[in-house]
């Protein structure tokens, strides 16, 4: 009896093993959000354009963020800064946007525009637009800086025979400090590796047709992109999941230049166009489309053409793929969201 009253104290009496502290819950990603701005101020959006935030109230056509949680917009000529902690929107100045010139004993004046979001930048110190008017006839592009700690307007690339008023044909006083942030060439596509095929997404871009490719047996079948445009349509990107692939190829330019951009969905071969015009999920493009020679001018396109001044691109920690195209948000194969303004680049 001593014996058994041993062994089971052995078990009954060892102290109990310390389990270990439960796992810290995993933190859920949260979801990207997009500061834009738009004709009723600054917001920030999730990615199906619910507004989360406010920062302004005034007008802003672009926006830059700057140090301190403060931005910077441009509207209509008018820049303004932005402090949300204090909840002052304060007028620094105005860009000119009307430039006259006399050639040829003519004088022709000129409306100025930021050509697209790609078109203007700002530090803390400065601010930087790219102003042009393209006509067949003659086009003027002209480049301004504003101090943002005084307001004043300076350019350097001006056409002497041209005249912008309010201005000073000096180099800007105001020297940068931060790392200054040029404005960028736009959104020309880059090439990437070609697609590889896999069980999961088995069609790819080959030959400039969509082929289905089987464990490296193509089927042959598809359809040759436009009648062999040039230059051929090429991958610009995959979108995070893989599933979808931006592709693009022709160029087409008119008042601006333009590239034609499609989707092509890697489940089931099907192509869709990438569209500015419309905040719709399209349909797929048929092959009769597909085969059709492309002639822009007489309107034998698909109405994929996206400007170079667009900014186009995944959006990088979304739950889904979406694609960013100018001020639009493509969700890949469901919707698409106009977020009603350019986001902070």
């Amino acid at each position: 009896m001593k014996r058994i009253a041993t062994l089971a104290c052995l078990y009954a009496c060892a102290p109990t093993a310390a389990h270990p502290p439960p796992a810290a819950p995993v933190a859920a990603r949260s979801a990207p959000t997009l500061i834009v701005g738009r004709r009723d101020g600054i917001v920030e959006v999730d990615l199906d354009g619910h507004v989360v935030r406010r920062f302004g109230h005034a007008r802003a056509d672009w926006v830059g963020k700057l140090s301190g949680g403060r931005f910077v917009t441009l509207s209509d000529g008018t820049v303004r800064l932005v402090d949300p902690a204090s909840g002052r929107e304060d007028v620094v100045g105005t860009v000119p946007t009307t430039v006259t010139c006399v050639r040829s004993g003519e004088s022709q004046s000129y409306g100025l525009h930021p050509q697209g979001d790609s078109a203007v930048s700002a530090t803390d110190q400065r601010l930087e637009v790219l102003l042009a008017d393209y006509d067949y006839d003659a086009s003027i592009e002209v480049s301004v800086t504003m101090c943002l700690d005084h307001g004043a307007v300076y350019v350097a690339n001006l056409d002497p025979a041209c005249e912008l008023s309010g201005v000073h044909r000096e180099p800007p006083p105001c020297v940068e400090t931060s790392a200054a942030a040029e404005p960028s060439e736009g959104s020309a596509p880059r090439e990437v590796p070609p697609l590889v095929a896999t069980a999961r997404y088995p069609y790819v871009l080959a030959d400039n047709r969509i082929v289905h490719d089987a464990g490296g047996v193509r089927d042959g079948a598809g359809v040759t992109l436009f009648g062999g445009a040039e230059p051929p349509m090429r991958v610009a990107s995959v979108s995070p999941s893989g599933r979808w692939a931006l592709l693009t190829g022709p160029e087409f330019t008119a008042s601006s230049f333009y590239y034609l951009y499609l989707l092509l969905d890697r489940t089931t071969g099907a192509l869709y166009p990438v569209q500015t015009r419309t905040a719709q999920w399209p349909a797929p493009l048929t092959d009769a489309v597909l085969r059709e020679r492309l002639d822009p001018e007489a309107g034998k396109t698909p109405d994929a053409w996206v400007s170079y001044t667009e900014t186009i691109g995944w959006v990088t920690g979304a739950n889904a793929d979406v694609l960013r195209v100018g001020s639009l948000l493509i969700h890949a194969g469901t919707h698409v969201v106009d977020l009603g303004g350019t986001p902070v680049p």
